[in-house]
């Protein structure tokens, strides 16, 4: 692990302060009721010091999403357990990264369904939405090359699955984490040999 000099340290805790005021903001009032200087405000900086970290409120949301997709990477790098084990876990950190984080989800999930059609904020989050299952195929793959999964479905349908439990899991009136506790034990069920 890298240490970090004095100034990395000063430079990563404003931007860590910029991070949470802006997610309290987000949770509270959503995106686009939360303006970077009420932001920045409450995070007793200067507007300016945004731009130094930041393009735009959609910046500092990929920053966090890469920030969650990052960490699930490294967890099933690390993982020494079995492949169904680690699609579980991870399944479950993004979860609860993305459960106590509700604004991310309807950017992420409803990118196609803008009221007003922005191709380019549009293929922005279909980026983001194939990286953030890509997460998740990697160790379907890894599982079907060890013999743990089933090689009879296409990686490309457990994809659509994945990505529509994540969907129907964040617009249900049920708690969302367990909701997705329980579809990602029904998806394994079905993909595991």
């Amino acid at each position: 692990m890298k240490i970090l000099g004095r100034r990395e340290q000063s430079k990563a805790k404003v931007k860590k302060t910029i991070v949470s005021s802006a997610t309290k903001f987000f949770s509270n009032y959503g995106i686009s009721k939360s303006s970077i200087a009420d932001i920045m405000t409450d995070a007793n900086l200067g507007l300016g010091t945004f731009y130094n970290y930041f393009e735009s409120k959609e910046a500092l949301i990929s920053d966090l999403l890469n920030t969650f997709i990052d960490e699930t990477k490294d967890m099933v790098k690390q993982s020494k357990k079995t492949q169904e084990e680690t699609f579980e876990n991870a399944m479950t950190l993004m979860s609860n990264h993305l459960g106590d984080n509700e604004f991310i989800m309807p950017l992420l999930f409803n990118y196609k369904k803008s009221a007003r059609p922005n191709r380019t904020k549009n293929n922005f989050w279909k980026s983001q939405l194939q990286k953030f299952i890509g997460t998740f195929s990697s160790i379907i793959v890894r599982g079907q090359t060890t013999g743990e999964f089933r090689k009879d479905i296409p990686i490309e349908v457990i994809n659509e699955m994945i990505y529509s439990i994540f969907h129907s899991s964040s617009i249900s009136p049920m708690n969302f984490k367990d909701n997705m506790k329980i579809k990602t034990k029904i998806l394994i069920r079905g993909f595991k040999k």
